[in-house]
């Protein structure tokens, strides 16, 4: 059941990803390539750090930045629902990621494949294939 959430800023969801990571925009680059993302706002330091960016990707919003030197990267793992599995698998290759999973039906009813990127974050792309009693 959905309920309107009058506190969340419109084009955000309720639980919006955060990255935290050495060389951002080399990340933000390669997330618009592999899954044709927008980048939506960008804001640096004085000496070129991305202190914080948007990536506009489908409907959700990823933020991401440049790590503090007294922190420690922050990788995650995001379940990305993509309209081709396959073909979105080898845009990742092709810009340097690792295969952990290469495509395959699930019985939940996705097509699954699993990556991990140069940053330590890994990426599961999904692609329905089956309508899923939910």
């Amino acid at each position: 059941m959905a309920t309107e959430t009058s506190h969340v800023p419109t084009g955000y969801r309720t639980i919006t990803p955060c990255l935290l990571v050495e060389n951002a925009s080399t990340l933000i680059e390669f997330i618009k390539e592999v899954l044709d993302a927008e980048e939506r706002m960008r804001a640096t330091s004085p000496d070129g750090a991305i202190q914080h960016a948007e990536v506009g990707v489908g409907d959700m919003v990823l933020m991401l930045g440049e790590r503090m030197p007294d922190e420690p990267a922050y990788p995650a793992a995001l379940y990305v629902y993509v309209p081709n599995c396959d073909a979105t698998y080898q845009r990742a290759l092709a810009l340097g990621a690792r295969s952990l999973r290469e495509p395959e039906n699930q019985h939940w009813g996705d097509r699954v494949c699993e990556l991990s990127d140069g940053w330590g974050n890994r990426w599961i792309f999904a692609t329905p294939i089956a309508a899923l009693a939910r």
